[in-house]
């Protein structure tokens, strides 16, 4: 037999270790998780790739900072309102209608 013969073309030979280029070793070599993550020498390699904050963008996040302050006022004020009409509902049962109607004008 010749060793042409002899060989399992089905499976290709692969060296024990493969030559990788240094960055698909540097990937390979990290944990699970900090695939998608930067290195801190891969940050700076790219220091002219700072983010600029435009006005149009400083805009745009004073106003999401707004409306999320708007939104957790109005969680607020519904809570308090919740908390005061059950104050006037047990103080009406007790028989302290005026303290009732204070608690419901309050809310």
């Amino acid at each position: 037999p010749s060793p042409h013969h002899t060989r399992n073309t089905s499976i290709p030979e692969t060296p024990s270790r493969l030559s990788l280029t240094p960055q698909v070793q540097r990937v390979s070599k990290r944990t699970m998780g900090s695939l998608m993550s930067t290195s801190k020498t891969e940050n700076k390699a790219k220091p002219n790739m700072k983010a600029q904050l435009t006005q149009q963008d400083k805009a745009i996040l004073d106003l999401k900072a707004s409306r999320d302050r708007l939104k957790r006022y109005q969680k607020k004020m519904e809570l308090d309102s919740a908390k005061l009409l059950k104050q006037a509902i047990a103080l009406n049962k007790a028989g302290k209608k005026d303290r009732a109607v204070l608690c419901m004008k309050m809310k």
